[in-house]
């Protein structure tokens, strides 16, 4: 292949909406941003009642308090090598907490809890870190991770269940667990198993050196920015990368969900699921359908069993099983 083959075909999987839209998001970020910093000063919003008869001093004003606070912002994150690790140590949990949204949005789900899901990880991987003592870093470290991990999962899996079994909305509840984990956390801050000795104010206990991320001596880079990084490079690759199944397998007589409810697989439009076929050769006729729900099968195994078999005909190995009704 060609030099010039091969760059036309990188140019053919760059979706450009994706680059402009990003630039657009980037671009109205600002701008709302400027007019919400003209609006709340009253100083420079005063000078707006007699824009018509002296407009520049209304334009000058508005552009020293945006320009001024804009070149702040990226002096204090970007304007030195302080400023750029102390950023990264900032953006480690807000890139995790962002995949969290993600994912759960291309399911068709709303996660707004990702402020009390990171919270009760920070609460149980900081005790993990000052409660044991003497153990070698790469335990202690991993244990801590694992546990926040955990418990998050667990606080967002309270939202999960109950739309799963009474209805309740995610939106609704998702909010409602962040502000009972923000007051958990204000609470904890009081109790004397959390709070530092000899302090009076909220403030938690020293977590071990073990306990934290291996960090550049003299900086705040970290190696939790780097695990966030490859994370999201995961998430890009399971949601863009991955094989989208061109048609559901359905099989009435056990179709399988209890263990995946609400679950919803979207279907390709018809002429990329001919597409598909062709590319691989898949023998199966599955049914079409625009979205399918995988309903009450009790047994996860036989769950399992049935997403298997719905794979190898995604992947265009299926038998002559894979047909509806079969």
């Amino acid at each position: 292949m060609s030099a010039e083959t091969q760059k036309k075909s990188l140019m053919a999987k760059i979706d450009v909406r994706y680059i402009l839209t990003t630039i657009a998001s980037f671009v109205l970020a600002f701008i709302v941003g400027g007019i919400v910093m003209i609006v709340s000063d009253a100083e420079v919003a005063s000078k707006f009642s007699y824009f018509f008869g002296r407009p520049m001093d209304a334009i000058s004003a508005s552009w020293d308090k945006v320009s001024s606070a804009y070149s702040a912002l990226a002096i204090g994150a970007v304007g030195s090598w302080p400023a750029i690790t102390e950023s990264t140590a900032q953006a480690a949990p807000l890139i995790c907490a962002g995949l969290g949204v993600g994912l759960a949005f291309r399911a068709g789900l709303f996660n707004i809890g990702a402020q009390g899901q990171a919270i009760l990880g920070a609460i149980l991987g900081a005790y993990v870190g000052f409660s044991f003592h003497g153990l070698p870093m790469v335990v202690h470290l991993t244990l801590g991770v694992v546990v926040g991990i955990v418990g998050g999962a667990i606080w967002g899996g309270i939202a999960g269940w109950l739309k799963a079994y009474t209805g309740a909305h995610e939106v609704i509840v998702t909010i409602m667990l962040n502000y009972i984990a923000s007051g958990m956390l204000a609470w904890l801050l009081t109790t004397a198993v959390f709070q530092r000795p000899g302090r009076t104010d909220p403030i938690s206990q020293v977590v071990d050196w073990s306990a934290t991320m291996p960090r550049l001596e003299g900086t705040r880079l970290h190696l939790g920015f780097f695990l966030a990084l490859l994370a999201a490079v995961a998430v890009w690759w399971l949601l863009d990368q991955t094989l989208r199944p061109p048609q559901a397998c359905l099989f009435p007589e056990r179709q399988c969900g209890r263990w995946l409810s609400q679950a919803r697989l979207r279907a390709w439009p018809e002429s990329n699921t001919r597409s598909a076929r062709r590319r691989t050769g898949c023998p199966c006729r599955c049914q079409q359908v625009s979205w399918a729900r995988l309903v009450s099968t009790p047994s996860p195994w036989r769950c399992w069993d049935d997403l298997n078999r719905w794979a190898q005909c995604s992947l265009g190995c299926c038998s002559a099983q894979c047909r509806p009704g079969a």
